[in-house]
């Protein structure tokens, strides 16, 4: 099926582009550091989107687990051992807990791959000129999906467990079993192991890269507060509240809709992806998934110096006003997206509007597109009346009305 962007519980191989993430900043120290990375294609799962996909955005946010051919890196200090993996049949690996791999559809092309648990990571895949065609994709059914979910249940319990036990220990009062600020995309525990390692400042320069950010028109402001006196205003939350207000904040934080301008978007990796697993991957050159974030956290240095730089630099769009056609981007180009929206014609393929007769306000008027015959359509009350005339007959032909007809089937005869 082609769509345009990719479907989740599909395997997919992604890569990341530095160049693209630094365009936006216009400056040459970025854009020749960024030049110089290597970044590899990974093998990963789509878990789901974050976004109402809509075919003016010109990336997606996904959650995506990262896929490897050999067992976990362990993470002692977060409770991670080797086994906390779930092999891909034909992977015929057993756990000490005798897990049974997960099956694909089609059976997947690599016979020493794992999933790794606590390898999640947002990117934004980036939208293709032409749509996504999963007719190749190795996909996991619903049904796998939530095995693959269950199996990794107990490995959860024990890292919570271990980071209670942990907790405990070094007497912390306020415990966070996941930690993470709300500038950083979602990352695993090995990243967060790498970013708050001896040496390393990125987790603690991040906010200071959003605070430089331009603000947006929904920004906050101190002076529009309202008034708890005020009995028109909105009433404060008690503390029963709590809860479900921090539900609805999360939600509208994941801004399905991209009403938001995004400031944590150039922060999170831009990538490309394929389907076709085989065409650029080998079951003996997949690399290992903690080289992702390690290109990842790279790329964030090269990001947060160039904000520096340049704080009035904003925030890429999530939505550029570019809509697609049924197989191919539309040809309508170097238009502003205001006068592109306004303008109906504009959203129909110029084949189209040629076959119709459509002509925009600075088109030259083409040539009368060869007439063709229009089949006669029937009218509805017609269909309905030769209907009730054909039921009319049959009932008179098997019921013994008599002189009497239903009263829903005038035509009686």
């Amino acid at each position: 099926m082609k769509t345009f962007c990719p479907l989740s519980r599909q395997y997919a191989v992604i890569q990341m582009d530095p160049v693209g993430m630094v365009r936006h900043f216009e400056d040459p120290i970025a854009l020749a550091a960024a030049q110089a990375m290597k970044p590899q294609k990974y093998l990963v799962y789509l878990e789901f989107p974050r976004d109402l996909s809509t075919p003016a955005r010109p990336w997606f946010r996904y959650d995506v687990s990262l896929i490897g051919n050999t067992l976990r890196s362990e993470e002692p200090e977060y409770g991670i051992t080797s086994e906390m993996v779930i092999p891909i049949h034909p992977n015929t690996y057993r756990t000490s807990d005798n897990r049974a791999p997960v099956r694909t559809q089609p059976p997947f092309p690599f016979d020493n791959c794992f999933h790794w648990i606590e390898s999640g990571l947002i990117v934004r895949v980036r939208r293709k000129a032409t749509r996504y065609d999963d007719a190749n994709a190795y996909k996991l059914n619903f049904y796998e999906q939530m095995e693959m979910d269950k199996k990794f249940l107990p490995d959860h319990m024990r890292i919570e467990a271990f980071l209670r036990a942990r907790a405990d220990e070094a007497g912390e009062a306020d415990l966070r079993l996941r930690p993470h600020t709300d500038s950083l995309p979602h990352q695993s525990f090995g990243s967060r192991c790498q970013s708050t390692s001896p040496g390393s400042d990125i987790e603690s320069r991040l906010g200071d890269d959003v605070d430089s950010l331009p603000e947006g028109p929904g920004a906050p402001n101190d002076s529009d507060d309202t008034d708890d006196s005020d009995p028109a205003s909105p009433r404060t939350l008690s503390p029963d509240d709590n809860s479900a207000a921090d539900i609805v904040e999360a939600f509208f934080k994941m801004d399905i809709l991209g009403f938001n301008v995004d400031d944590t978007a150039e922060l999170m990796p831009l990538v490309d992806l394929w389907f076709e697993l085989t065409d650029h991957l080998t079951a003996e050159t997949i690399p290992n998934p903690m080289d992702l974030h390690k290109e990842h956290e790279e790329i964030m240095r090269i990001i947060h110096d160039a904000r520096e730089r340049a704080p009035s630099i904003r925030a890429p769009f999530i939505d550029n006003g570019v809509e697609i056609d049924y197989d191919a981007l539309s040809s309508v180009a170097s238009i502003d997206s205001v006068e592109f929206c306004r303008n109906e014609r504009a959203l129909v393929p110029p084949d189209l509007r040629l076959r119709y007769g459509l002509r925009l306000d600075d088109e030259e008027p083409a040539s009368d597109p060869p007439s063709r015959p229009q089949p006669r359509r029937c009218h509805v009350l017609t269909v309905w009346r030769t209907f009730r005339r054909t039921t009319a007959k049959c009932l008179q032909a098997i019921v013994p009305w008599r002189n009497h007809r239903p009263p829903c089937l005038p035509y009686w005869s």
